[in-house]
């Protein structure tokens, strides 16, 4: 529709069809910054019966149309999108359209990797949950950047930083500012955090196996002790000693016996020597095994990270936001322990300081990558609460402004620079008036400090297995009853306790073989780990002087 009073007019594309005679009452484009753009539009009637229903879903595309000294209009897209709503007045029967430029939909349309890939920036399943919404997905990688996410006139995607850029796109002055048309609303207290306290605790299990290896060996010698006739363990009792461990027994205990029969040479005496081959199997001069006992460790690291923004704090005092996080790495332990026999420990085992095998059951990618997207979550929060500052005019309609820009105000008044964050595009045909309405949003402090921002990045491991320690090793003794000389008998000693030809008076055993295991407990009780870490981020001074 053309106003017979102004050099402007405006364009419209209604489903490929141009309606811009039927154009009437206001123009309305509002366009905030991370949100769809909306238009709204009224057309006047057109003789005959009429479907509004059939305009959903239509292209829309509206051009402002300025006129040029030559007469000539030259023509800018203002908006780009379909039809989401029609409202038909029976009264006027004027048909008012509610428009959308369809940002959410897009998104929903592109691939997680094309997400990705533009936006750059950090998701972790510890700080977000798992949607399958597109538009979900990405407000959350939003969240952890400075930047918005727009469609541009001609529907293109504008990622743009928050931080204006040097030099601005566009300067208004008093000469192109409406007559008291300035607003500022300066950001308060409230609205600011300048800290944030992540308590991140990460909790896992270490898979360990031990195993000890047993040596023994009978003191005395073959001659020493057919001469002392003293007795010998048996393999039924180290077998029994062994199940009463409860550990499991590593392949079969190797065991040295009696030597066969045959004619023996022993210093004092020779003579011939006969035993059944199955006694001789039986009895036990040394014996070699290991044990083996599979256990569980829980492991808590605690991470106290601090993002803070040292401008901010000595401005405001300090502003705390505080958030914890648990992660909790799930694992199957009974298949690890519950194990009928012997398993050798993992392939990727290594041995720690007290030589059992260990296996870290962790994600530490998954660790790091859920602390990388928290502290960056909190740096852009941090951010977005001090760009609050915001300051709105009005201008004669500039259809080329759109929020990817940078805007610089010079005025008696204002002076100020920021990323455009909301426009509002405003067409009245009945008074042929035409305007915009523009607000930018001005990062401060007023605080110069300078500082240097501190990178994002996840801690270095908090706890270490150590050095690798050594196999345990453990030689079982002998106890000879049967001379008065005899030690007095403890109940408590490993080994094997038997008796040589007893003589009058003599102390006697009771011949058994024992084991005692060392125990797990030290081993396998909870342990926590400890780190405090602090991040320092600088906060963007933009321009911004107001005169009184």
């Amino acid at each position: 529709m053309t106003n017979l009073h102004s050099k402007w007019q405006i364009k419209l594309i209604l489903d490929g069809i141009d309606v811009s005679s039927n154009l009437t009452n206001t123009l309305r484009i509002e366009a905030e910054e991370g949100t769809a753009k909306i238009a709204e539009f009224s057309l006047m009637p057109h003789a005959g019966p009429i479907s509004v229903t059939k305009w959903m879903g239509k292209s829309v595309m509206l051009s402002y149309q300025q006129q040029a000294d030559s007469g000539a209009f030259l023509e800018h897209i203002l908006f780009n999108g379909i039809v989401d709503e029609p409202l038909y007045d029976p009264t006027t029967k004027i048909t008012t359209f509610i428009c959308s430029d369809q940002l959410q939909d897009k998104i929903q349309k592109l691939t997680r990797s094309e997400i990705n890939t533009f936006i750059k920036g950090h998701w972790s399943h510890v700080v977000f949950d798992h949607t399958h919404d597109n538009w979900q997905y990405t407000q959350d990688l939003l969240s952890t950047v400075p930047k918005s996410l727009d469609l541009d006139n001609t529907n293109n995607f504008q990622l743009t930083s928050w931080q204006t850029k040097e030099a601005p796109d566009f300067t208004f002055t008093d000469d192109n500012i409406l007559y008291q048309s300035i607003d500022v609303q300066l950001a308060n207290r409230r609205e600011i955090h300048n800290q944030a306290n992540l308590l991140v605790q990460y909790r896992y299990q270490r898979l360990k196996q031990r195993d000890i290896h047993f040596g023994y060996q009978y003191p005395l010698s073959f001659c020493e002790q057919n001469f002392r006739n003293s007795t010998l363990p048996n393999v039924d009792m180290i077998q029994q000693a062994i199940s009463g461990t409860g550990w499991h027994l590593k392949g079969n205990v190797q065991n040295e016996h009696q030597p066969a029969s045959g004619w023996m040479k022993c210093p004092h005496s020779h003579f011939g020597w006969l035993i059944r081959e199955e006694m001789r199997k039986f009895l036990v001069r040394d014996a070699m095994f290991t044990l083996s006992k599979r256990f569980i460790q829980t492991v808590t690291e605690n991470y106290q990270l601090q993002v803070k923004a040292p401008q901010s704090i000595n401005q405001f005092g300090e502003i705390l936001h505080q958030e914890n996080i648990t992660l909790e790495i799930a694992q199957d332990t009974d298949k690890f322990t519950s194990i009928e026999k012997y398993q050798s420990p993992m392939p990727e085992s290594i041995v720690d300081s007290n030589g059992d095998y260990v296996i870290e059951a962790e994600d530490r990618a998954q660790l790091n990558q859920g602390i990388k997207t928290k502290l960056n979550q909190a740096k852009t929060a941090i951010l977005k609460s001090h760009r609050n500052n915001l300051i709105t005019f009005k201008t004669p309609l500039h259809p080329v402004i759109e929020r990817h820009h940078t805007v610089k105000m010079v005025t008696l008044d204002v002076k100020a620079q920021g990323k455009v964050k909301h426009i509002i595009h405003e067409c009245d045909f009945n008074q042929g008036l035409a305007q915009s309405t523009v607000t930018i949003a001005v990062s401060r402090t007023d605080d110069e400090m300078k500082v240097c921002d501190i990178p994002l990045s996840s801690p270095n491991k908090i706890n270490q297995l150590g050095e690798a320690g050594l196999q345990i090793n453990i030689a079982l003794p002998t106890y000879l009853g049967g001379k008065k000389t005899s030690l007095e008998y403890n109940d408590s000693w490993d080994g094997y306790s038997g008796n040589e030809k007893p003589e009058h008076g003599g102390k006697i055993y009771p011949e058994k073989f024992s084991i005692t295991v060392p125990g797990v407990e030290e081993a396998q009780s909870p342990i926590n780990y400890h780190l405090n870490n602090q991040y320092e981020i600088s906060i963007p001074n933009e321009l911004l002087l107001l005169s009184a």
